[in-house]
């Protein structure tokens, strides 16, 4: 028996600034909807036989649009930025095993879309917090949007990092 080699899922791409204007006002009018519905009605959800009318975006969309204002910095005011690692190292810190990110690793947005790829990861440590201790480890990255970037990785709370554009960016080469 022979495997087929995996291929990359091939995601909806935007390419010109017309694209992302009809996805995000999409996106806007979706979202418009949901919250004049929960006003309305109460909860944080609505059963699945209403359809809003334009059709719930999709996560797909969603994605696209985040990698696109994250590539063209569209909103951008310089502060962190929330994204989610996909490290592919396994480490022991503490008598504890996690997962830890090493150079190469991904950095994407909540539906998988690449942001950024780490370059630089740092040791693990131990961080005081609420409940115990955290294990956090420092990383740089390189953006998709070219920009050099700096964060942490709660190796221990889960897969999420904040990261932030370094000073001092590097020439691209």
């Amino acid at each position: 028996m022979t495997t087929q080699p995996q291929t990359q899922p091939q995601h909806l791409q935007l390419t010109t600034p017309a694209e992302y204007e009809i996805l995000r006002a999409r996106l806007d009018r979706s979202r418009a909807w949901v919250d004049a519905y929960f006003a309305e009605h109460g909860g944080n959800s609505y059963p699945s036989d209403i359809v809003p009318p334009d059709q719930q975006a999709t996560n797909e969309q969603r994605g696209a649009v985040e990698q696109y204002e994250f590539r063209h910095r569209i909103g951008d005011t310089g502060g962190a930025y929330f994204c989610y690692a996909q490290p592919q190292g396994i480490g022991f810190h503490w008598s504890r095993r996690y997962q830890q990110l090493r150079g190469g690793d991904l950095l994407t947005c909540w539906t998988g879309r690449e942001l950024a790829r780490v370059t630089w990861a740092g040791n693990p440590y131990r961080c005081p917090a609420i409940g115990g201790s955290s294990v956090r480890q420092n990383f740089r990255a390189r953006g998709i949007d070219g920009r050099d970037w700096a964060g942490t990785y709660y190796t221990s709370s889960g897969d999420y990092c904040r990261m932030r554009p370094t000073k001092h960016q590097q020439a691209t080469t």
